[in-house]
């Protein structure tokens, strides 16, 4: 049986947002799917409510995985507003690669317009480096 211990910062956490951010759920509609099936029990009962509230110490299991509640850290306020702000500005550079990817992909999908007429690339000005 796999174990995972997983901290949680404040007092609670939902059991689907639990289930999904271990890994077990790949998505917040799979981790309340597997709630509502009956197939998670919270501290040995089985759990109906998807968002449980849950709190440090209490053991959620399902089928081959068992996670352990702790309690996280403390963090001095100061880092935990500097790794917030470092994970946001990942999160919003990986959108922006992401997007930057779908409309790429839209733009060579999208067939040519027969009415526009060829650009005469001899009087743009040099791209900025």
């Amino acid at each position: 049986m796999q174990i995972i211990p997983f901290e949680i910062r404040g007092d609670t956490i939902t059991l689907d947002r639990l289930l999904k951010a271990t890994g077990v759920a790949h998505s917040g509609g799979a981790a309340k799917a597997l709630v509502s099936d009956g197939r998670v029990q919270v501290d040995g009962r089985e759990e109906l409510r998807k968002t449980a509230k849950l709190h440090v110490g209490q053991v959620v299991s399902l089928t081959g995985v068992r996670i352990k509640l702790l309690a996280a850290p403390e963090v001095a306020p100061g880092v935990a507003n500097a790794t917030a702000d470092v994970a946001a500005d990942a999160a919003t550079g990986a959108l922006a690669d992401v997007v930057t990817d779908l409309v790429t992909d839209a733009v060579a999908a999208s067939p040519p317009d027969p009415s526009s007429k060829p650009v005469d690339s001899s009087n743009l000005a040099a791209p900025i480096a």
